[in-house]
């Protein structure tokens, strides 16, 4: 009585891709929030996310 390799590798794939879209969510969120409150711009939100996202593809690569 045990699943198929692949079928749970898939519900692990699935399961690691929703994870992802939520934290880079919460840390659009966060970046807003960040910019907003220090009074800062549209350019000043594009950078603080683009270093946010460098940081978790490097968390996620770790992981692999």
């Amino acid at each position: 009585k045990t699943l198929p390799l692949d079928m749970i590798e898939n519900m692990i794939s699935i399961n690691y891709k929703a994870v992802f879209k939520s934290i880079h969510s919460q840390i659009k969120n966060i970046a807003m929030v960040m910019v907003q409150q220090l009074g800062g711009d549209k350019n000043d939100l594009n950078s603080i996310m683009i270093e946010m996202e460098n940081i978790l593809s490097h968390s996620l690569r770790l992981m692999k």
